[in-house]
Protein backbone atom coordinates (compact mmCIF):
# COMPACT_ATOMS: atom_id res chain seq x y z
CA UNK A 1 0.00 0.00 0.00
CA UNK A 2 2.94 2.41 0.34
CA UNK A 3 3.72 1.64 -3.39
CA UNK A 4 4.30 4.91 -5.35
CA UNK A 5 5.54 7.05 -8.76
CA UNK A 6 6.85 10.36 -7.95
CA UNK A 7 6.48 12.71 -10.89
CA UNK A 8 7.78 15.73 -11.76
CA UNK A 9 7.52 19.19 -13.99
CA UNK A 10 9.08 22.11 -13.25
CA UNK A 11 9.52 25.13 -15.76
CA UNK A 12 11.76 28.14 -15.49
CA UNK A 13 10.55 32.12 -16.49
CA UNK A 14 12.93 34.25 -15.96
CA UNK A 15 11.35 37.69 -14.55
CA UNK A 16 13.17 40.67 -13.71
CA UNK A 17 15.85 39.58 -10.96
CA UNK A 18 13.40 36.79 -10.26
CA UNK A 19 13.57 33.14 -11.43
CA UNK A 20 9.84 31.85 -11.09
CA UNK A 21 9.29 28.40 -11.22
CA UNK A 22 6.17 26.56 -12.05
CA UNK A 23 5.86 23.30 -10.53
CA UNK A 24 3.85 20.53 -10.76
CA UNK A 25 4.15 16.73 -8.07
CA UNK A 26 2.56 14.14 -8.80
CA UNK A 27 2.33 11.39 -6.47
CA UNK A 28 0.48 8.20 -8.00
CA UNK A 29 -0.06 5.03 -5.45
CA UNK A 30 -2.13 1.94 -5.73
CA UNK A 31 -1.54 -1.40 -8.11
CA UNK A 32 -3.82 -2.23 -11.49
CA UNK A 33 -6.15 -5.86 -10.25
CA UNK A 34 -5.80 -5.06 -6.67
CA UNK A 35 -8.62 -4.01 -4.79
CA UNK A 36 -8.22 -1.69 -1.12
CA UNK A 37 -11.71 -1.96 0.43
CA UNK A 38 -12.52 1.20 2.16
CA UNK A 39 -13.80 0.80 6.03
CA UNK A 40 -14.47 3.47 8.14
CA UNK A 41 -11.04 3.15 9.92
CA UNK A 42 -9.78 4.48 6.90
CA UNK A 43 -6.86 3.39 4.28
CA UNK A 44 -3.72 6.03 3.67
CA UNK A 45 -0.62 6.26 1.35
CA UNK A 46 1.88 8.19 2.48
CA UNK A 47 5.17 10.46 -0.03
CA UNK A 48 7.76 12.58 1.04
CA UNK A 49 7.82 15.89 -0.45
CA UNK A 50 10.17 16.97 -3.37
CA UNK A 51 10.88 20.33 -3.63
CA UNK A 52 9.99 23.93 -1.79
CA UNK A 53 6.79 25.20 -2.83
CA UNK A 54 3.18 27.22 -2.46
CA UNK A 55 0.62 24.76 -3.13
CA UNK A 56 -1.98 26.74 -4.62
CA UNK A 57 -4.01 23.68 -5.94
CA UNK A 58 -4.19 20.12 -4.81
CA UNK A 59 -5.60 17.27 -7.06
CA UNK A 60 -6.54 13.71 -6.52
CA UNK A 61 -7.95 11.15 -9.12
CA UNK A 62 -9.06 8.40 -7.26
CA UNK A 63 -11.24 5.02 -9.11
CA UNK A 64 -14.04 3.76 -7.02
CA UNK A 65 -16.51 1.52 -6.60
CA UNK A 66 -19.43 1.59 -4.03
CA UNK A 67 -21.45 -1.51 -2.69
CA UNK A 68 -25.02 -1.25 -3.42
CA UNK A 69 -27.21 0.94 -2.70
CA UNK A 70 -23.88 2.91 -3.28
CA UNK A 71 -22.22 5.61 -0.68
CA UNK A 72 -19.92 8.13 0.41
CA UNK A 73 -15.97 8.12 0.34
CA UNK A 74 -14.38 10.43 2.33
CA UNK A 75 -10.62 11.85 1.15
CA UNK A 76 -8.70 13.79 2.92
CA UNK A 77 -5.04 15.24 2.05
CA UNK A 78 -2.88 15.95 5.22
CA UNK A 79 0.86 17.75 4.97
CA UNK A 80 3.15 17.13 8.20
CA UNK A 81 -0.52 16.24 9.60
CA UNK A 82 -2.17 19.09 8.92
CA UNK A 83 -5.68 18.65 6.84
CA UNK A 84 -5.03 20.79 3.75
CA UNK A 85 -7.79 19.36 1.61
CA UNK A 86 -11.14 17.18 2.20
CA UNK A 87 -14.11 15.98 0.05
CA UNK A 88 -17.01 13.74 0.00
CA UNK A 89 -17.36 11.81 -3.01
CA UNK A 90 -20.90 10.15 -3.43
CA UNK A 91 -20.55 7.06 -5.42
CA UNK A 92 -24.01 5.56 -6.78
CA UNK A 93 -21.93 2.23 -9.44
CA UNK A 94 -20.69 -0.99 -8.39
CA UNK A 95 -18.46 -0.78 -11.68
CA UNK A 96 -15.06 1.02 -10.67
CA UNK A 97 -14.83 4.65 -12.39
CA UNK A 98 -12.16 7.79 -12.36
CA UNK A 99 -13.47 10.46 -9.46
CA UNK A 100 -11.76 13.33 -10.21
CA UNK A 101 -11.92 16.40 -7.03
CA UNK A 102 -10.30 19.66 -6.81
CA UNK A 103 -9.02 22.36 -4.48
CA UNK A 104 -7.64 26.14 -3.89
CA UNK A 105 -5.54 26.38 -1.15
CA UNK A 106 -2.30 28.24 -0.48
CA UNK A 107 -0.02 26.04 1.72
CA UNK A 108 4.09 25.85 2.21
CA UNK A 109 5.37 22.57 1.10
CA UNK A 110 9.11 21.80 1.74
CA UNK A 111 11.31 19.18 0.63
CA UNK A 112 10.73 16.14 2.83
CA UNK A 113 7.25 17.36 4.47
CA UNK A 114 5.03 14.33 4.55
CA UNK A 115 1.86 14.04 2.15
CA UNK A 116 -0.86 11.76 3.13
CA UNK A 117 -3.63 10.66 1.17
CA UNK A 118 -6.32 9.17 3.55
CA UNK A 119 -9.71 7.33 2.09
CA UNK A 120 -12.80 6.23 4.44
CA UNK A 121 -16.72 5.33 4.92
CA UNK A 122 -18.75 3.09 5.74
CA UNK A 123 -20.31 1.87 9.36
CA UNK A 124 -17.89 -0.16 11.68
CA UNK A 125 -17.20 -3.32 9.59
CA UNK A 126 -18.92 -2.48 6.41
CA UNK A 127 -16.76 -1.24 3.50
CA UNK A 128 -18.48 1.51 1.35
CA UNK A 129 -16.52 0.11 -1.80
CA UNK A 130 -13.10 -0.10 -2.56
CA UNK A 131 -10.34 1.46 -4.26
CA UNK A 132 -8.28 -0.09 -7.24
CA UNK A 133 -5.57 1.20 -10.26
CA UNK A 134 -3.06 3.80 -10.31
CA UNK A 135 -4.72 6.97 -8.25
CA UNK A 136 -2.52 10.17 -7.85
CA UNK A 137 -2.36 13.54 -5.58
CA UNK A 138 -1.18 16.29 -7.69
CA UNK A 139 -0.15 19.38 -5.77
CA UNK A 140 0.96 22.06 -8.18
CA UNK A 141 2.31 25.92 -8.03
CA UNK A 142 1.40 28.55 -10.40
CA UNK A 143 4.71 30.47 -9.54
CA UNK A 144 7.55 29.74 -7.30
CA UNK A 145 9.48 33.47 -6.65
CA UNK A 146 13.42 32.32 -6.25
CA UNK A 147 14.61 35.60 -5.44
CA UNK A 148 18.66 36.75 -6.55
CA UNK A 149 19.84 37.02 -3.01
CA UNK A 150 23.04 38.73 -3.77
CA UNK A 151 23.51 41.32 -0.64
CA UNK A 152 20.80 39.65 1.68
CA UNK A 153 20.77 36.06 2.87
CA UNK A 154 22.05 32.81 0.99
CA UNK A 155 23.22 29.74 2.15
CA UNK A 156 25.21 27.67 0.78
CA UNK A 157 25.55 23.70 1.47
CA UNK A 158 26.89 20.36 0.91
CA UNK A 159 27.58 16.64 2.49
CA UNK A 160 30.46 14.43 1.74
CA UNK A 161 30.90 11.47 1.77
CA UNK A 162 27.39 10.89 0.28
CA UNK A 163 26.51 8.33 -0.07
CA UNK A 164 28.16 8.02 3.16
CA UNK A 165 28.84 4.62 5.87
CA UNK A 166 27.96 5.79 9.13
CA UNK A 167 29.26 9.12 8.90
CA UNK A 168 29.30 12.50 6.84
CA UNK A 169 30.11 15.95 6.85
CA UNK A 170 27.73 18.95 6.36
CA UNK A 171 29.35 21.88 4.81
CA UNK A 172 27.38 25.19 4.84
CA UNK A 173 28.06 28.83 4.32
CA UNK A 174 26.29 31.53 5.46
CA UNK A 175 26.61 35.26 3.95
CA UNK A 176 25.16 36.68 7.35
CA UNK A 177 25.01 36.07 11.15
CA UNK A 178 21.41 34.16 12.06
CA UNK A 179 19.43 31.94 14.37
CA UNK A 180 20.68 28.73 12.62
CA UNK A 181 19.15 25.30 12.74
CA UNK A 182 20.20 21.80 10.66
CA UNK A 183 17.44 18.98 11.02
CA UNK A 184 17.74 15.31 9.61
CA UNK A 185 14.42 13.72 8.26
CA UNK A 186 13.81 10.27 6.70
CA UNK A 187 12.23 9.70 3.26
CA UNK A 188 8.58 10.16 5.48
CA UNK A 189 9.16 13.52 6.85
CA UNK A 190 9.67 12.73 10.69
CA UNK A 191 12.42 14.51 11.79
CA UNK A 192 15.17 12.30 13.17
CA UNK A 193 17.79 14.65 14.74
CA UNK A 194 18.51 18.11 15.56
CA UNK A 195 21.84 18.83 15.00
CA UNK A 196 22.35 22.33 15.44
CA UNK A 197 19.90 24.70 16.89
CA UNK A 198 22.00 28.26 17.63
CA UNK A 199 23.16 31.57 16.58
CA UNK A 200 25.58 30.64 14.19
CA UNK A 201 28.18 33.76 12.75
CA UNK A 202 28.78 34.30 8.86
CA UNK A 203 31.06 32.43 6.84
CA UNK A 204 31.80 28.52 6.29
CA UNK A 205 31.13 25.88 9.12
CA UNK A 206 31.01 22.08 9.16
CA UNK A 207 29.40 19.62 11.13
CA UNK A 208 29.26 15.49 11.78
CA UNK A 209 26.07 13.60 11.38
CA UNK A 210 26.64 9.79 12.87
CA UNK A 211 24.07 7.91 10.96
CA UNK A 212 25.49 4.73 12.83
CA UNK A 213 22.07 3.51 14.47
CA UNK A 214 19.72 3.88 11.65
CA UNK A 215 18.74 2.27 8.71
CA UNK A 216 20.36 2.48 5.65
CA UNK A 217 18.46 4.78 2.75
CA UNK A 218 17.81 8.10 1.89
CA UNK A 219 17.75 11.04 4.44
CA UNK A 220 16.99 15.16 3.65
CA UNK A 221 18.88 17.52 5.90
CA UNK A 222 17.38 21.07 6.13
CA UNK A 223 19.29 23.86 7.43
CA UNK A 224 17.40 26.87 8.34
CA UNK A 225 19.06 30.22 9.03
CA UNK A 226 16.94 33.58 9.44
CA UNK A 227 14.30 33.78 6.54
CA UNK A 228 16.01 31.15 4.31
CA UNK A 229 16.03 27.48 4.09
CA UNK A 230 18.08 24.83 1.74
CA UNK A 231 17.38 21.04 1.99
CA UNK A 232 20.05 18.24 0.90
CA UNK A 233 19.77 14.53 0.69
CA UNK A 234 22.18 12.41 1.57
CA UNK A 235 22.38 8.36 0.95
CA UNK A 236 23.15 6.08 4.14
CA UNK A 237 24.64 2.85 2.99
CA UNK A 238 24.95 -0.01 5.07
Amino acid sequence: MKQFLSLLIISFLLIGTQLTAQIVETHEFGEINTQYFVYAQGTSWEFAAENNMTVENIETKSRLAAYNPGGTFHIEIRIEGNLVANWDQYVSSETFMDYFNSKSVSVALHEGDLIEYRIWGGIANNAVGALTGISYVKLSSSGLAIEEHNDSYWISSTNYPNPFNHVTTIEFSLKQDAQTSITVFDQCGMEIKKIIDDHIKSGEHKVQFDGSELAGGLYFYTISSGKYRVTGKMLLIK
